[in-house]
C-alpha cells in the first residue's frame, strides 16, 4: 500500500506477501486506523483455492513496520463487521 500528497512522490506504508496470491484488496478507515482486507487465495495458479479474507492495520504515522496479517476468516464475501467493538 502507497500514500502520497502530490501524486508524484509515494512512500510505502506496508507490504503484504504470504506466499499465496492475494489479490481484491479493500480499505476501510475507521476509528482512526486504516484496515486493509484482502483474499487469501492458493499457490497454484492452475487451481482454484481461496483459504478466506483476511486483514491488516495500519495505525498511524511512525516507523514503517508491516503490520501483522490476521488469519483468514471463513466470512461471507463482501460481508464487513466491527471487530473492534
Amino acid at each position: 500500500m502507497l500514500s502520497s500528497t502530490d501524486q508524484t512522490r509515494w512512500t510505502v506504508k506496508t507490504r503484504v506477501a504470504l506466499g499465496t496470491d492475494v489479490r481484491e484488496p479493500r480499505r476501510l478507515s475507521y476509528g482512526g486506523a486504516l484496515y486493509l482486507y484482502f483474499a487469501v487465495l492458493g499457490k497454484d495458479p492452475t487451481k482454484f483455492e481461496p483459504q478466506g479474507t483476511t486483514f491488516a492495520v495500519y495505525e498511524g504515522p511512525g516507523p514503517r513496520r508491516d503490520p501483522p496479517v490476521r488469519p483468514p476468516q471463513p466470512e461471507r464475501d463482501g460481508e464487513l463487521r466491527s471487530r473492534h467493538g
